[in-house]
């Protein structure tokens, strides 16, 4: 290999005696251009269906599992709460900021005073199911409310499904410590 690279350094006024066609480059350029260009757009052309029919599988299917599971009915709830607690009187907001407090205290008591982890999901997911009904109670309330801002039996319906929901989790709390408390003995 040195031996070209020798022979051509020497004669290299010989290779460069000729310059190339004044349209040499431009030949090349256009064939490099029409190289490039035709492979992306074969590329797309060829696969274009593929890619649609792809990415409308995957809307699908986001979709679908969306509002199959839970997630989706949890993400409409949220969306419904916060709207619904942007037009809440602050009386009312603090009352149910009080009483969730009090739950999520509440569920995070259950590890401590449960027995083993599995009986510990067991009971927080059996109290998030019926937390998530009364849930769903409050939002159809709050809907009420917005509607009819001045009725106090609505606003005393949504403080009372409040406070269900610490009552529930205390309720849970005593029942856990008593069933403890026999299994001592």
């Amino acid at each position: 290999m040195k031996g070209i690279e020798d022979i051509i350094r020497k004669n290299r006024e010989a290779f460069n005696s000729e310059s190339p066609s004044a349209d040499h480059f431009d030949k090349f350029r256009s064939k490099l251009d029409h190289f490039h260009s035709e492979t992306n757009k074969n590329f797309f052309r060829k696969y274009n269906i593929a890619i649609k029919v792809a990415a409308a599988i995957v809307v699908f299917v986001t979709i679908s599992t969306l509002f199959y599971s839970d997630k989706f009915n949890s993400l409409q709830l949220l969306v419904s709460e916060s709207l619904a607690a942007l037009e809440l009187p602050d009386e009312l907001k603090d009352v149910m900021n009080y009483y969730n407090l009090i739950t999520d205290d509440r569920i995070a008591q259950i590890d401590k005073v449960a027995i083993s982890k599995a009986e510990s999901e067991k009971v927080k997911s059996m109290a998030e199911a019926q937390i998530q009904d009364i849930d769903n109670n409050i939002a159809e309330l709050e809907k009420e409310l917005i509607e009819n801002p001045n009725n106090q039996r609505i606003t005393d319906a949504i403080i009372l499904n409040q406070k269900k929901k610490a009552d529930l989790m205390n309720r849970i709390l005593l029942i856990m410590n008593q069933k403890n408390k026999l299994a001592s003995h």
